[in-house]
């Protein structure tokens, strides 16, 4: 299950339920946001989290629990909606925690980093909402236990009560002509002491032949620099194709990405990419995973599962 480590790293990983946030306001309420969502495309999926609360000036995650029991077939689109003011992210996983531990059905918070096992669980699309090209698709094998995923960051004095849905579209695998993966290197065993900037790094080599569409990085608020080095096996001749030198706070949620859907980058055994992060601890406390990361992603075909690369342990 090495190739479920990032998982999560990239999503459950966010939050840990603790952040305090704050937008000035003093007067505590009740908001209902969500709902009222439009039908999934035809031959798709639609799940819904109901109810979801997310308390004034914190962080929530919740995990709905299912298994798809349909021919298997190809995710050609996964668009999340939430409400735009306060909603991080959706997105749906794969996961091996059986039936007896979380029933079809189950909808739990899953904000601190201890309740789920990354492990057990690998990524889909590693953006939020996507749709791909025509011919392409994610596998999604009949029988496939799947976690649906939204976080919400409340900065308001209000208790938040969410309800959300993710739309899945699908197609039957005999019209998917590329499939395609996830695909992340990353790196949790790092420290960066009181007070100080720290830079770590990882070297991953790739193992098949791909042709890499899409590029970005992940880190928290901490973060100060990211970059992506790739050396070709061929040549050994090392280049830098990403690039962040002033990591901002809002890159977070949001960070740059490389779109190569119209010129691939092509990939061969041996290849190898150095991911690089930088950060600054101006907290009393020395930080580590999951407080802060450094994970490139990105999606690669042809793949029919994720491929992941990191020191986890």
């Amino acid at each position: 299950m090495r190739a479920a480590l990032t998982a999560l790293l990239l999503i459950v990983g966010c939050g840990d339920g603790t952040t305090e946030l704050d937008d000035g306001t003093d007067e505590p309420g009740v908001k209902v946001v969500g709902g009222d969502f439009d039908d999934p495309p035809e031959g798709g999926l639609q799940f819904v989290l109901e109810d979801m609360e997310i308390p004034p000036h914190e962080e929530r995650q919740y995990c709905l629990f299912g298994t798809y029991k349909g021919e298997t077939a190809g995710i050609v689109s996964q668009i999340g909606l939430q409400d735009a003011a306060y909603g991080h992210h959706m997105t749906m996983l794969s996961t091996l925690y059986p039936t007896s531990d979380f029933p079809d059905g189950t909808l739990m918070d899953c904000s601190d980093k201890d309740s789920l096992n990354m492990i057990l669980m690998e990524p889909l699309f590693v953006s939020g909402s996507l749709e791909l090209p025509p011919g392409m698709g994610l596998e999604l094998e009949s029988g496939t236990r799947y976690i649906v995923q939204s976080h919400y960051i409340n900065t308001t004095a209000d208790t938040l009560i969410a309800t959300d849905a993710i739309n899945i579209g699908l197609k039957p695998e005999s019209e998917i002509n590329t499939w395609i993966a996830s695909v992340a290197h990353s790196t949790v065993n790092f420290e960066i002491p009181v007070g100080e900037s720290a830079t770590f790094s990882i070297d991953c080599v790739w193992e098949e032949e791909v042709e890499l569409v899409y590029l970005s990085s992940h880190m928290h608020q901490w973060g100060e620099a990211f970059s992506v080095d790739y050396t070709p096996v061929a040549t050994g001749a090392t280049e830098r194709i990403y690039d962040i030198e002033q990591w901002l706070p809002e890159h977070r949620d949001d960070p740059p990405g490389n779109d190569m859907w119209d010129a691939p980058m092509h990939l061969v055994p041996g290849d190898m990419f150095t991911t690089r992060c930088t950060w600054f601890n101006d907290t009393d406390e020395v930080l580590g995973f999951p407080q802060e990361m450094c994970a490139a992603v990105g999606m690669a075909y042809p793949l029919r599962s994720p491929v992941t690369c990191a020191d986890i342990f």
